[in-house]
This record gives C-alpha cells, structure tokens and sequence, in this order.
C-alpha cells in the first residue's frame, strides 16, 4: 500500500504498513510455497552471478571479502544463513566460510521475491589444516554456496552456485 499524501517521504517511511512485505509471510508455515535460494552478489541490490567476474574487496582494517546477496522465496520475514565459498578445482580449499548472518528480508515487489543483501563472505586468511596462510581466490573458479534456515524450517536449505574471482 502506498502512503497518503501529504505526508512527507521521512513520515511514510516511518509510518508502518507503507513497505509491501512479503505475502508468504502471512501464510502458516506448513501451507507455505517451496523454499528457493538464489546465490547472487552485490552490496546493495542482488546481481546474478556469471555477468562479472567476483571482486574481492579491501576493508579499512585490512579484511578482505567478496559481496554476497541471497534471493529468497517462501522464508521469511528473517532468516539465518550460513554462508561461503571454496575452490572449484580443489574443494578442500575454502577461501570464505563459513559465515553466519541472521538478517530481516526486504521483499522486492517487483519480482515477488524477498532479498538479504551485501553478506561479508570473509576471505579466510589461515590454513587451519597446513598452518600456512591461505592463497588468494583471485583468478579463481570457485562454488558459492549459501545454508538458509527461518522460523518454519527444521533443516536448512542448501543452494551452490559457480562463480570466477577477478
């Protein structure tokens, strides 16, 4: 539903009931649609991968990650998900992961879906395993893959999906 006028954009916002929220979110758990994960990237709107090659990007304190966003239908309206990625060739070789974000979706009306954006998939900086530093994912094929879980599941849903660092 959209805000009356003349309220002003900052008294719209603040004023519940003018954000869509999902439909799925009103329906009982055990009626609701099969749960969908779609792996994508971006920080603040979900790009689907294979259209860039992944950047890896440099925090202020000298952390490196690459944006993860998750496309959902049927969860909601919050979810938990564990989250990360590893070598393509060497699957042994995990550059990010895992990670865990619990996050309130934003339903995206205009696909009818419901979007987490911008997860940190922390680049992993030490082999555990050798005790050696880890090596870069740069110039890389790599599986992203993403476990979703919210109040109506009892086991997580798992989604992976290809990808090539920069």
């Amino acid at each position: 539903m959209k805000c009356a006028l003349p309220l002003t954009m900052v008294g719209c916002v603040l004023l519940a009931g003018c954000h869509k929220s999902d439909p799925v979110w009103d329906i009982p758990c055990d009626e609701r649609p099969a749960r969908e994960v779609l792996i994508g990237t971006g920080e603040s709107e979900f790009i689907p991968l294979g259209k860039d090659k992944l950047q890896i990007q440099y925090g202020s304190q000298g952390g490196q990650h690459i944006w993860m966003s998750l496309r959902l239908r049927g969860f909601g309206p919050e979810i938990t998900a564990q989250f990360g990625f590893f070598d393509t060739e060497n699957p042994a070789l995990v550059y990010s992961g895992p990670n865990t974000d619990a996050d309130e979706l934003q339903y995206n009306d205009t696909l009818d879906v419901s979007e987490t954006l911008g997860m940190f998939a922390v680049l992993n900086d030490w082999d555990e395993a050798t005790q050696m530093p880890m090596p870069s994912p740069s110039g890389h094929d790599v599986i992203l893959w993403a476990d979703v879980t919210d109040q109506c599941t009892t086991e997580a849903v798992h989604a992976d999906a290809p990808a090539s660092v920069e």
